[in-house]
């Protein structure tokens, strides 16, 4: 194991429904870890569990309103649109 570690969990593909074109998606993450498993680079580095954070952890970064929109969406049967850029969906808030 090398000195660098990996924090991934198979739910951070679950959490994004992009609008069409939008960077930020399940695939870039899939093919992120893809292309390092391919170089050798997953064996090579630490894996880290991620850590699941409650409402102290995130309002150290986020605002409780933006915590509670979130939660908000937990369990949805649809993408909810937080903003123009951001969805989020059933497992957002998990993630």
């Amino acid at each position: 194991m090398g000195k660098t570690g990996l924090v991934y969990d198979p739910i951070f593909l679950t959490h994004l429904d992009p609008p069409e074109g939008h960077p930020e998606r399940p695939a870039r993450l899939a093919a992120i870890r893809d292309r390092l498993g391919a170089l050798g680079l997953l064996d090579r580095v630490t894996p880290i569990d991620a850590p699941r954070a409650g409402e102290a952890e995130v309002t150290l970064i986020h605002t409780p309103a933006h915590y509670a929109s979130l939660a908000g969406t937990a369990g949805t049967s649809y993408p909810v649109r937080l903003d123009p850029d951001t969805s989020a969906t059933a497992h957002s808030f998990e993630a």
